[in-house]
């Protein structure tokens, strides 16, 4: 469900999260479940992020949500994640509060997946897609103000934004959200669905199990209500995605920083050739950096899958520009 046009919200640290912000001024909303965006939820929940001694120090989290959610947008790139806090005691779920909360070590991954609402495996690595990306890794500062109706539903001010953008196609499969909460954090209790049939559902550690635990110790159909802020997949978005995969090349000492500044000056001027009508100049620039990757797999730099993967996000670039 299509939600308001609001600006890009945080302030991400990759080179495509610079580019987003310089090329799109605002970011469009969607919440899941969608027949929730402007209704409060049945229940509550403090996993994974509100981990009480009630929970071990630590936890895994898995929430999937149904492609439906997303069927009509399109490829999208997802920059933000937001939740809401909880505003009524739902079955003694826990109410939500206002709070303000550095959790010191805590990783969120996106992917793709087949596994369904209500079908995810308590086997964790069961449900993870191939895109599997870390969207955000570190420590994470939350908050709430709690602000909005007293029955519900609050703002959804609990914003994470993405250090990673995400690529979501939902022709593809389902949305996997994999929270692995190292860390003893208190927040409060966030809004949730707990409906059968719904288009969320979750699995997750609770006493038994921990951030590293590979099996989950319980399944349900409950999810956390969930607001992605995304934009359009554009040619310009696509080229930063790619700037983006070779700058983790970088990071991962694969390539060195001339290499990376190489296949960067080639891909920024496609961004540059995109002005106008005549595509010719781009084009010929994401030939130039489809050579050099080729150049870098035949001299042993990168594998061939590494390259492979550059490679066909260059093409996908090519197609959506209609380079000969």
């Amino acid at each position: 469900m299509k939600g308001k046009r609001s600006p890009l919200a945080g302030a991400a640290l990759s080179l495509l999260s610079v580019l987003l912000v310089t090329t799109v001024s605002y970011a469009d909303s969607t919440v899941v479940p969608g027949f929730l965006q402007n209704v409060e939820g049945n229940f509550g929940n403090s996993l994974p992020f509100h981990l009480t001694v009630a929970v071990p120090a630590s936890a895994r989290y898995q929430q999937v949500y149904s492609s439906s959610e997303f069927a009509a947008l399109g490829p999208i790139v997802i920059t933000r994640i937001g939740f809401r806090p909880n505003a009524i005691d739902g079955s003694g779920s826990g109410v939500g509060s206002a709070f303000l909360t550095t959790i010191p070590s805590i990783q969120i991954n996106l992917s793709t997946t087949s596994a369904g609402p209500g079908a995810l495996s308590t086997i964790f690595a069961a449900n993870v897609g191939s895109d599997d990306t870390v969207v955000h890794r570190g420590s994470l500062l939350l908050s709430s103000a709690f602000t909005g109706p007293a029955t519900g539903p609050k703002a959804f001010d609990i914003s994470i934004p993405l250090t990673t953008p995400f690529l979501y196609d939902a022709t593809k499969g389902n949305l996997l959200l994999d929270v692995r909460n190292f860390s003893n954090s208190e927040t409060a209790f966030f809004d949730a669905s707990f409906l059968p049939g719904d288009s969320v559902s979750r699995v997750s550690t609770n006493r038994a199990g921990n951030a590293d635990s590979p099996v989950a110790d319980f399944a349900d159909t409950l999810g956390l209500v969930t607001q992605f802020e995304w934009v359009p997949l554009t040619p310009r978005v696509a080229i930063g995605l790619l700037i983006n995969d070779i700058q983790t090349l970088l990071n991962d000492a694969i390539l060195t920083q001339d290499q990376v500044d190489g296949l960067k000056d080639k891909l920024e001027a496609a961004i540059a050739g995109l002005t106008g009508r005549n595509s010719g100049p781009a084009c010929n620039q994401i030939h130039a950096f489809v050579n050099q990757v080729n150049a870098f797999i035949k001299a042993g730099i990168i594998t061939i899958a590494q390259g492979q993967a550059l490679t066909d996000a260059a093409n996908d670039v090519s197609g959506m520009i209609g380079c000969p």
